[in-house]
């Protein structure tokens, strides 16, 4: 089951996460080789959460958000 929403997807650079829980969150970005590109562990307030992805080439990517002991992976296309 998604609880959590990404967008928007394909995204320029910055990439909003919706429907989390306060508390910790990781969130782990992968390239199509499953290397990790991106790792970012915070604590968010609220339900929203914004992960800036410009340092990123354009291409396709793995996304995996840990919360509130939920783990969802997404598919994220990053086009400029």
């Amino acid at each position: 089951t998604t609880r959590m929403s990404v967008y928007p997807n394909p995204t320029n650079g910055i990439l909003n996460i919706s429907g989390l829980s306060s508390g910790p969150i990781q969130v782990q970005v992968f390239d199509l080789a499953g290397r990790t590109v991106l790792s970012e562990s915070k604590n968010t307030a609220g339900s929203n959460y914004v992960l800036d992805m410009n340092a990123l080439s354009e291409g396709v990517y793995q996304m995996r958000v840990t919360n509130a002991g939920s783990t969802e992976v997404h598919q994220v296309i990053l086009s400029r």
